[in-house]
């Protein structure tokens, strides 16, 4: 449960600050090609963030739990396909990240 708030707050960080750097480059109405590069790479990141949310919230409107027999502690299970999913997610979001990073913009909090 806390990795998934975790990343939670990780995805909400990020679209804060994707919003704030896209609206810095659409205030800036500059028709630099630098411009025009990053704005889909931030387009991405955005959506990244915000169907990683839709699917955690999706997962956790209805959790379901399991007592481990050997712990006794209640664990919580995702769903196959919504593991898959994240992962998928996660790694766009990653390599958008990346991109985003090579032409030297950052959406991460220092």
């Amino acid at each position: 449960m806390e990795y998934a708030d975790e990343l939670s707050r990780e995805s909400e960080e990020q679209i804060s600050a994707a919003t704030d750097l896209l609206e810095d480059i659409f205030d800036q109405k500059v028709n630099d090609t630098k411009f025009k590069n990053v704005t889909p790479i931030i387009i991405e990141i955005l959506w990244s963030n915000f169907s990683i949310l839709k699917m955690l919230d999706e997962e956790l409107d209805d959790p379901t739990f399991h007592l481990n027999e050997k712990t006794q502690e209640e664990e919580y299970i995702f769903l196959e396909e919504a593991i898959f999913g994240l992962q998928s997610l996660l790694l766009t979001r990653f390599y958008a990240n990346l991109e985003l990073n090579k032409l030297s913009y950052s959406v991460s909090l220092h």
